[in-house]
């Protein structure tokens, strides 16, 4: 037996409704959407690929802002890293990474 208070495909009920949003949101894998005029409970729907590579370059274009370090200069960096400090490099190759990952998407 589950132990879940607001379980997926529950029905909500009168005033209840603010009590189980707060619950789904809580939990994070569940939303509430309407069906046939009925508040339903509902599992939240996986990312999709187009989803993930949209959160990855807007990850990617935050931390080049942050490090203040975009493209031409990851590659300077990364091709004589001897010539800067371990954390700049380490940054570098962070960021690389992450852009290498979305150009073979």
């Amino acid at each position: 037996m589950s132990n879940d208070k607001y379980p997926i495909g529950y029905e909500i009920v009168g005033s209840e409704y603010t009590e189980v949003a707060m619950y789904c949101n809580e939990k994070g894998d569940r939303t509430i959407e309407e069906v046939d005029g009925k508040y339903i409970v509902k599992a939240t729907p996986a990312p999709t690929n187009e989803d993930i590579l949209k959160q990855k370059r807007m990850k990617l274009s935050s931390l080049e802002q942050q490090y203040i370090m975009p493209r031409y200069l990851r590659d300077m960096i990364l091709d004589h890293p001897e010539d800067y400090d371990e954390v700049v490099v380490n940054h570098a190759t962070e960021i690389e990474k992450l852009a290498e990952e979305i150009r073979n998407n």
